[in-house]
């Protein structure tokens, strides 16, 4: 802010209200609040020091000393000059004992105002410290009547106001006796200690003499006194923001000076009753609660105002939570449609992100009611955007798997997938291990991914019937293709909403006597080619074979291995490598048999290594 703005003023019909503008300055305010106010009678120059504070020479308007110019309260907000990450606010109040507005109850509220809202209260005065001073702060004696602690509390009961009550300075101006009592020079919280001191006795008059003083030391037991001099001569008082430093006096300059070192050093982050953080944005919901309360008629009640506070700010809390998984999820909604496990995933993140924003601003959900609500609303949100994930349709290039699982009758598993999906690639070879692959072009047209597509085999049976969807979020699917009879197979993949051709293919009858040919070529058949095989391939199995569970459980139940041996590679933390050299060793002393065993299992388990050994060998 680069000037002041009204905070507090009067609406149309006399009652105090809180300005608009200065509240959205305040709702901006992420940050902790430190909150310096300035109260005192009029024309006693608050506005002066509260400039020096926002380290400006204008701002808070000044008073010609002869009328009040200060209506309600200003506030000005600032980054605080010492303290990193923190905003000051200074609260500059109308001057007190106006005999022009002659409403004393208005001066009550703005000085309770006052003192509710600051972590730091500057009460200035002129002259000295005298009783006739001490009676002007007659507003401090009638706190106990207008701030509650708690909803139920004793009005005469005021043990637990020193818990929130804000730093108190006095600051005398106009200042023109000599620091000293008996003769003894004093320092000046010393000297308003000494103004403080009580009188013995209990007559009425001695009770009205101390009632103020008890008031101070009870309610601000945090207190220090600032005195200054008369900053210039009186005829240039009415000019007093435009005089240079060098017009002023020294002295008032090195008090004013000090002033603002103590301020800025000693001035606490407000904060609620509960030791609650109060940020500018908390600082503007206070000043509207307290206010409000004000101008009903009511009485302000601090943990009232806590419990308001906490139902305002987990709502809040709740709300840019959501937005937070309400935002994220918008984003991944433009990649829709994508797999379960990538949503559920980017879910449980945002979820994450959503609870802590809450956190940040919550407190006092002690029950966890309004996180428990704002996880039922993020959930109720996942629903939502897994329905619309299920229902967005996305063209994407697939990927073809074709192989042949039995010649006779003929027996054709067909797989599509999106190309960049891995994972099903992966399973779908390891589950056909045992079949011949057949080669063919993938299809060269985008595929709706969650549209069910039909496959037409002409004199065959295709399952499944009803079509299939190339998804990522499921186990790989394919169509089955069963013939009667070895002849040319003609393949048509449509589209079954609107039965658009996307691909065809033909695999011709030459094709499958070829694969079967190479079948056989690939295959040890006597037990001499077997036994030489293996006792040639020693290293290849031991680092290349990767099944070595199964084989291990086929070796067994033929009585190839012994259950000591099983029991040891199976049980013991060994590699692979290792498991298989102890397999190979035994199987080797088993004789031939055991070798042509072994060979007749590793075709079924690992057919791709033998064949590509077979072919490594010719």
């Amino acid at each position: 802010m680069d000037k002041p703005v009204c905070l507090i003023n009067t609406d149309s019909d006399g009652k105090l209200c809180v300005q608009p503008a200065a509240l959205q300055v305040l709702q901006q305010i992420q940050q902790p609040v430190v909150v310096v106010a300035m109260v005192g009678l009029y024309r006693t120059g608050k506005s002066y020091l509260m400039n020096r504070l926002a380290g400006k020479q204008t701002g808070f308007a000044l008073s010609s000393r002869n009328e009040s110019r200060t209506r309600g309260i200003w506030m000005w907000c600032m980054p605080h000059p010492i303290k990193a990450g923190t905003t000051l606010v200074l609260l500059d109040t109308e001057g007190l004992g106006d005999v022009e507005k002659g409403d004393s109850k208005r001066d009550t509220n703005i000085f309770c105002l006052a003192v509710l809202l600051s972590s730091t209260l500057v009460y200035n005065s002129c002259g000295v410290l005298d009783n006739r001073a001490m009676e002007e702060l007659q507003y401090v004696t009638e706190l106990i009547e207008h701030i509650k602690v708690k909803p139920d509390e004793d009005a005469e009961d005021c043990t637990e106001f020193v818990k929130f009550f804000p730093r108190f300075i006095w600051s005398v101006r106009d200042f023109t006796l000599e620091l000293k009592i008996e003769g003894q020079d004093i320092t000046e919280d010393e000297y308003l200690e000494f103004a403080l001191k009580l009188k013995h006795g209990t007559s009425k008059r001695v009770m009205e003499y101390n009632l103020p003083r008890e008031c101070i030391q009870k309610f601000f037991p945090s207190r220090s006194c600032f005195t200054f001099q008369l900053p210039t001569t009186p005829e240039k008082m009415s000019i007093l923001e435009s005089l240079s430093p060098a017009d002023l006096s020294p002295e008032f300059l090195e008090v004013t000076k000090r002033f603002c070192k103590f301020v800025f050093d000693k001035s606490e982050v407000k904060r609620l009753k509960d030791g609650h953080t109060v940020t500018g944005r908390v600082l503007g919901n206070l000043t509207k609660m307290y206010v409000d309360t004000i101008s009903s008629g009511a009485v302000p009640c601090l943990e009232n105002a806590v419990t308001a506070m906490a139902q305002i700010e987990n709502e809040a809390g709740t709300v840019e939570g959501l937005e937070v998984y309400q935002s994220g999820m918008e984003k991944l909604k433009s990649s829709f449609p994508l797999g379960l496990t990538q949503v559920s995933l980017e879910h449980q993140r945002l979820s994450s992100m959503a609870t802590q924003a809450f956190m940040a601003r919550s407190f006092k959900d002690t029950d966890g009611k309004h996180l428990r609500a704002l996880e039922g609303k993020i959930s109720k949100l996942f629903d939502a955007y897994l329905c619309q994930n299920e229902q967005v349709e996305m063209e994407t290039h697939c990927n073809l798997l074709l192989y042949m699982r039995c010649k006779d009758p003929l027996i054709l598993h067909v797989y599509f997938f999106p190309v960049n999906d891995t994972r099903s690639k992966e399973i779908v070879e390891q589950n056909e291990r045992a079949s011949l692959s057949i080669s063919h072009p993938r299809p060269d047209k985008p595929f709706r991914v969650k549209t069910p597509h039909v496959l037409e085999v002409p004199g065959a049976s295709v399952y499944p019937e009803e079509g299939i969807s190339f998804r990522t979020d499921v186990e790989p699917n394919f169509f089955k293709v069963r013939k009667l009879q070895v002849d040319d197979v003609q393949m048509n993949l449509v589209r079954q909403k609107d039965k658009m051709s996307v691909w065809t293919t033909t695999i011709w009858k030459d094709e499958f006597v070829l694969l079967k040919q190479v079948q056989d070529e690939l295959k040890l058949n006597s037990e001499i080619e077997k036994k030489y095989f293996f006792d040639a391939h020693r290293l290849a199995f031991i680092e290349r074979v990767t099944n070595v569970k199964s084989i291990a459980d086929k070796l067994r139940d033929q009585g190839i291995i012994h259950k000591e041996l099983y029991s040891e590679i199976t049980q013991t933390n060994v590699t692979i490598e290792q498991i298989m050299r102890k397999i190979y060793d035994s199987v080797h002393s088993g004789g031939r048999k055991a070798k042509c065993k072994f060979i007749d299992i590793l075709q079924e388990e690992e057919p791709c290594l033998l064949e590509d050994l077979i072919r490594s060998d010719s």
